[in-house]
């Protein structure tokens, strides 16, 4: 856990630094240049950084399947831990994905299959029965008669069938396989690789995890071609380009409000119930929301440092709006960096920092999303009236 946050550190640390990279812009243009122009040299930027991490998303979901496939042809206690940590490890690059959610992109066709939130354990495997002190075994893996076999039909035919909660794929399924259920406010869940070896329908349990995740690189491996080919094509459709950036800030607008900093924060909040938090398995939620709040900022400034250490940088969000309302844009940036610093202080793990919020860090990102999806809807309309 303590190399995952110093990866996450190494990111924010160095966000501001300037390095000369392979992938560096040329500087920024006369103010003098048309609108159309910096509108399309904004988009390009949003579309090198979406490639770039969707890439190394993909590069870290593989790597994720190597480790998986490796546990399953013969599961021992060290290699369950090494899928964990690769599971932690791709997390960190998808959580970066998320700000191009809700902008009519390619993700909003997979997203369900990639990120479904909350999942209903009991619809996958075995869960623990309180009432009889006991584990129930149901869900897919423990149902050989409605599921006969376990493949990709079987598992995308299944998912969200019976509402929302239903979720069969995608990484909170693989946490869920991997940590169990969470019972606990010092530790994630606990299963054991036994699972995977001796207990009922092991053989059915290895087969799903399997499944799961090769359906997941092969769903990422499709939002990243479609991403590089047909959505950069038709972003950049010169009479379209004031409209995408305004469908740019009005979808980052709402998902900035609407996921970040109201259904991944607010219920947990307000509950104190840890099933309402996001990565609930693994106790890796304060891991989701610093990510979250980085990929946002990669957007908006226009600069994302890769896995490899390489940045992508060009005119941003930020130099757009700066020419159209440089008061929208100050208030804007001090917001998205307030929320990536006050996710940074939120205690670990989120189940047991809801109890309390010491120094009021939750309640704060949740604030600073708010503010920053204010700002960017005046800009949104800044950019609409400014055709």
């Amino acid at each position: 856990m303590r190399y995952i946050i110093i990866l996450i550190l190494g990111i924010t640390l160095t966000f501001s630094c300037k390095k000369k990279s392979v992938d560096e812009t040329p500087s920024p243009a006369p103010e003098t240049e048309s609108l159309a122009l910096l509108e399309k040299e904004v988009l390009n930027t949003y579309l090198n950084i979406g490639d770039a991490v969707y890439e190394d998303a993909y590069s870290t979901v593989d790597s994720l399947s190597i480790h998986i496939e490796a546990f399953c042809n013969s599961p021992t206690a060290e290699k369950f831990e090494a899928c964990k940590y690769a599971w932690k490890r791709a997390r960190i690059m998808y959580g970066q994905t998320e700000a191009y959610r809700g902008v009519e992109g390619p993700i909003d066709n997979y997203e369900s299959y990639i990120n479904g939130w909350p999942l209903d354990e009991a619809y996958i495997d075995y869960v623990y029965d309180s009432s009889k002190a006991t584990n129930v075994y149901k869900g897919i893996i423990n149902d050989t008669l409605n599921y006969k076999e376990i493949n990709y039909n079987t598992l995308r035919e299944a998912n969200e069938k019976l509402g929302d909660a239903s979720v069969t794929t995608g990484y909170h399924a693989i946490e869920f396989l991997l940590w169990g259920q969470d019972f606990y406010t010092d530790s994630p869940g606990k299963r054991s690789f036994t699972d995977y070896t001796i207990a009922p329908n092991a053989e059915r349990r290895r087969q799903y995890l399997l499944t799961v995740v090769f359906m997941l690189k092969q769903d990422i491996a499709n939002v990243r071609l479609e991403f590089k080919g047909n959505y950069r094509a038709d972003l950049l459709v010169n009479v379209s380009l004031n409209y995408n950036c305004f469908l740019l800030l009005d979808g980052i607008s709402k998902m900035s409000k609407g996921e970040f900093g109201g259904e991944r924060i607010i219920p947990a909040l307000e509950t104190k119930n840890q099933e309402d938090e996001h990565s609930c398995f693994s106790d890796n939620t304060h891991v989701d929301l610093v990510t979250n709040a980085l990929g946002m900022q990669n957007i908006y400034l226009g600069v994302y440092k890769r896995k490899n250490g390489l940045f992508i940088k060009g005119r941003s969000l930020s130099t757009l709006i700066d020419r159209l309302n440089p008061g929208y844009n100050a208030n804007a940036t001090q917001y998205i960096s307030n929320a990536v610093t006050e996710s940074l202080q939120i205690g670990i793990p989120f189940d047991r920092a809801i109890l309390s919020d010491l120094g009021g860090h939750i309640k704060n990102t949740a604030q600073a999303w708010v503010g920053f999806s204010d700002e960017l809807k005046k800009a949104a309309l800044a950019i609409e009236s400014a055709k």
